[in-house]
């Protein structure tokens, strides 16, 4: 075994030190070789992690083309090298590439840049996941993609809205899952004085026990807020499908309004 491995060492040492097409073949080999195997390496445990912590595919197909364009450029350098090509002059590409390409980036691709990067950091952060119900700058619906560039959400009137992702960044997110498979939507509902307390819970607790088999669990209220002028309760709806949310809140807060006025009605009378 010594001897072999002594032989394995005289013929590296040979290559290494010998001259000629041949010997510059062989390097140059070795080299493809093992700039392949490194590719290989590196490109299936990012592919690996990217599917343990659940990234977007483009995410994932994006970053292995990144790592192997800068390990072919390694080894085109390396192979130049073996090549006989200067050192120093191979640095002084490198750096006039380098800096046409960062002119190029900063002027045409910043904005993609910084999506792709916000991309990231979205789902590895995850402030919120696919088929979350979310408010996003105002937009509310179920987020259905997190792209490169954009985190896409479907709203109530079924239209697909894109966000930019630096913009998802820069913005306040409400997020309405309380865990997985399950989401709470609130509603903010005031009321003048016209009924009492009483009469309004009678109403509230009626209303509540006929959307109970519309949503996960039975809907909760409170009163939040008391003034002269007003009462004001939060209802708390809870749903497993967040397309629910589409349409069971509108149609309790209609329920809830038209059993008051009916009320309201009936004592004027």
């Amino acid at each position: 075994m010594q001897e072999f491995l002594n032989l394995l060492g005289s013929l590296w040492s040979y290559i290494a030190t010998a001259t000629g097409y041949l010997a510059m073949g062989i390097r140059i080999t070795i080299i493809f070789i093992i700039i392949a195997i490194i590719e290989r390496i590196i490109t299936r445990y990012i592919r690996k992690v990217g599917k343990q912590v659940k990234l977007d595919p483009d995410i994932i197909n994006g970053l292995v083309l990144i790592t192997r364009f800068f390990i072919i450029i390694i080894g085109v350098i390396a192979i130049l090298e073996v090549g006989g090509i200067p050192a120093g002059w191979l640095a002084t590409l490198g750096m006039t590439l380098g800096t046409l390409g960062g002119v190029a980036i900063g002027l045409a691709s910043t904005r993609t840049i910084g999506n792709f990067i916000s991309g990231l950091y979205i789902l590895i952060s995850r402030p919120f996941e696919i088929n979350d119900y979310v408010n996003i700058k105002g937009i509310e619906g179920i987020v259905k993609e997190i792209t490169i560039n954009y985190t896409k959400i479907l709203t109530a009137d079924r239209k697909m809205v894109l966000i930019s992702n630096q913009e998802v960044l820069g913005a306040n997110i409400t997020r309405f899952s309380l865990k997985e498979g399950e989401y709470c939507y609130t509603l903010d509902v005031s009321f003048d004085h016209s009924l009492t307390k009483e009469e309004l819970e009678r109403i509230f607790n009626r209303v509540v026990e006929e959307f109970s088999e519309k949503v996960s669990k039975k809907p909760q209220y409170t009163m939040v807020r008391l003034s002269r002028s007003e009462r004001v309760y939060r209802f708390y709806l809870y749903f497993k499908n967040p397309e629910d949310l589409f349409t069971v809140p509108s149609e309790f807060l209609a329920k809830i309004t038209e059993a008051w006025d009916q009320a309201r009605t009936k004592n004027k009378l």
